[in-house]
């Protein structure tokens, strides 16, 4: 083989490994990249996992205070209740309330329904 043919192919060698070397450096950042969105996509799992519960949450203490809300209104209504029977229901009320984040302290928009 002549010199000048030798010199043909070490140039196309030296343009291989650099088109190698910017693949290589290509997939790398590809990678970093997989590797942080993957990263991003678990943490929005445990997010839409723990809203997920909290609406469960909401919606049962939602159900909750809606029964004890209706039981009232319909002993009230019949007269069948005294005022010690009206006050346990009202505290049994509060304490739902209370428990579901509501209860009067302020605006959190912890109370039934959510408002």
């Amino acid at each position: 083989m002549d010199p000048r043919e030798q010199g043909l192919i070490e140039a196309s060698l030296r343009l291989f490994e650099i088109g190698l070397a910017k693949e290589r450096d290509k997939k790398r950042v590809m990678e970093e990249r997989l590797r942080a969105d993957q990263a991003a996509l678990r943490v929005k799992e445990r997010e839409c996992s723990m809203l997920k519960a909290e609406k469960h949450r909401v919606f049962e203490l939602n159900e909750e205070g809606e029964t004890l809300v209706d039981t009232f209104f319909q002993l009230e209504a019949n007269g069948n209740m005294s005022v010690d029977d009206q006050n346990s229901m009202m505290d049994a009320i509060l304490a739902l309330m209370n428990k579901s984040g509501g209860g009067g302290q302020g605006n959190d928009g912890g109370g039934f329904g959510g408002v």
